[in-house]
């Protein structure tokens, strides 16, 4: 007999409540096996029991389901067997037997069609089978999670609220030590629960995401790509705020500075005039920095060269120190 310690003793636990579906759904027919296991349960387990039938029928029921090729229901010869020795020991251990090790044998034994399962024999420990049976109700709990979160009827979340509450439970075990298959397990399921609540209709108001188990190392990593992610936006939507600041900046002071004279060079027009003040600190020569926006028109008829889009009366002379630009010596303001 194997040790389930030196197994992947939880690899499967995630589809025993499949099996538990489907092997109870199955109606019973008449046959050998069927009648080993009322054998089986009147001489082995005559002094077991509460339920003195069900072990019986389950039994029956097993028979039929492994009947049908395995392959249908894409599972494995080692993944049923798994199930059916979890079951026995349950069984077992609900009706006060200890003697699992002996019986398991003869019970493979006995039921011919279940013979194939003798080379899956495990021994199972106490804390393991407990473990078991935490990851069997979790898993248990999220298939009928999944089904009753797209249920607009029910709205019920009673399942969901159960798989919360279990991995709650054991999140803090495992932060002390995660390096073992059970903590292993849970972070796989972690993953499954958290990739269904994305698509959750119902319930999703309810529950958040699990809480990260120490060494669920990809979480950390999604979190810090989430913030890095959010950092970039920022930084390139502040990008683009001020770089668009700056040209808004650029465009008025070109639209309030550039003006147009007559040939005499008497002043004609500027762009809204009430910003000479601003135009008698920067000059000039600051003038230069409109090259390149299409403020200035080119004039399509009369005795000025260029034209400015918005016109104001004519404005004092004492200004002309500050903002005369003779454009026939501005070649740069020619070629625009």
């Amino acid at each position: 007999m194997t040790t389930f310690n030196n197994l992947k003793k939880f690899n499967h636990v995630n589809k025993f409540p499949q099996y538990k579906l489907k092997i109870s759904g199955k109606a019973i027919t008449s046959g050998d096996d069927q009648n080993n296991c009322d054998t089986f349960k009147r001489d082995k387990l005559k002094d077991n029991a509460d339920k003195p039938e069900s072990f019986a029928n389950t039994c029956k029921q097993i028979v039929e389901y492994q009947a049908k090729p395995i392959k249908e229901d894409e599972s494995s010869e080692a993944e049923l067997c798994k199930y059916i020795i979890y079951w026995f020991y349950k069984t077992l251990k609900e009706n006060g037997r200890t003697s699992y090790k002996e019986l398991i044998n003869q019970f493979f034994n006995d039921i011919k069609s279940l013979n194939f399962c003798n080379k899956h024999i495990e021994d199972i420990k106490k804390e393991d089978y407990d473990k078991i049976e935490k990851l069997f109700k979790l898993y248990e709990d999220f298939y009928e999670f999944k089904k009753e979160s797209i249920d607009h009827e029910k709205n019920t979340c009673t399942h969901g609220e159960e798989c919360v509450k279990i991995c709650d439970q054991n999140v803090d075990i495992c932060r002390n030590d995660y390096n073992n298959d059970f903590c292993m397990k849970l972070i796989e399921f972690k993953y499954e629960y958290d990739n269904f609540y994305t698509q959750m209709l119902i319930c999703r108001n309810k529950f958040a995401y699990l809480r990260p188990i120490k060494g669920d190392v990809s979480v950390y990593i999604l979190i810090a790509i989430g913030v890095m992610s959010v950092i970039s936006l920022f930084l390139f939507i502040l990008f683009k705020v001020i770089y668009f600041i700056e040209k808004i900046q650029i465009y008025i002071y070109c639209f309030f500075t550039c003006v147009t004279l007559f040939s005499d060079n008497s002043l004609h027009h500027v762009a809204h005039g009430y910003v000479l003040d601003h135009l008698e600190v920067k000059g000039i020569n600051s003038t230069l920095k409109c090259k390149g926006h299409k403020i200035i028109q080119k004039w399509k008829s009369g005795d000025t060269k260029y034209h400015i889009t918005h016109h104001i009366p004519n404005l004092n002379i004492k200004y002309n120190h500050n903002i005369l630009i003779d454009l026939n010596k501005n070649n740069n303001f020619e070629k625009m």
